[in-house]
């Protein structure tokens, strides 16, 4: 009996008695139930707990057996083959998303540069790019150690640099509170409004009394 693997829904067990008991009705009284559930590939001490097991029908030691064992080990192939493709794209989604934020880190960078080139406006856009930058380079480091396990900490692999690197990113040159300020200020000045709060800028005028 192998135990149970991450993200299956329905054991080995389930599936022999959901494909056999309905074939032979009086075949199993009681579910199979494995006694260790950890959701892990382990195969140690895994003893199936039959309480109440009662089985009239015996196969063919020399014969049926054998087909009905690859029967089992064919339609679980197909279930592991689908946890497999699960956890793949799971991988490759992490990966894309990762990517995707370098990517857009990267164009910021470049639009920022674009505008300073020809003689535009750019504070706004460094900004951006300064503050954007070291908060993907700090994910992309970080995920870059989780995948890798606890080997990922240590300096063996090298990763733990990065995201030492990757840090500092966000102090120097200013912090990454003043980037925001910075931003704040310029679409504030941009869209032209006013550093008061808005419960002074909106005010009922109240009509003055007069005096007959």
């Amino acid at each position: 009996m192998i135990q149970d693997v991450y993200g299956d829904k329905v054991s080995p067990s389930a599936r022999f008695k959901e494909n056999y008991t309905t074939k032979l009705s009086d075949s199993i009284k009681a579910r199979l139930v494995l006694a260790n559930d950890e959701l892990c590939y382990n195969l140690d001490d895994i003893m199936p707990v039959c309480e109440g097991l009662n089985i009239p029908i015996v196969v063919d030691y020399h014969h049926d057996w054998i087909y009905i064992a690859i029967e089992i080990l064919n339609e679980s192939r197909i279930g592991i083959a689908g946890q497999m493709i699960g956890l793949a794209q799971g991988a490759f989604d992490k990966m894309a998303n990762i990517a995707t934020e370098i990517e857009a880190a990267r164009l910021l960078t470049y639009n920022a540069a674009r505008l300073k080139e020809g003689g535009k406006p750019f504070t706004k856009e460094a900004a951006m790019a300064k503050y954007y930058a070291p908060v993907v380079a700090q994910k992309a480091a970080g995920s870059a150690i989780e995948w890798a396990g606890g080997v990922g900490f240590t300096r063996e692999t090298g990763i733990e640099k990065f995201w030492r690197d990757s840090k500092i990113g966000a102090i120097y040159e200013g912090t990454s509170n003043i980037q925001l300020n910075t931003i704040a200020k310029l679409l504030q000045k941009s869209l032209q409004l006013s550093s008061e709060p808005l419960s002074t800028m909106v005010q009922e005028k109240k009509p003055k009394a007069t005096y007959e």
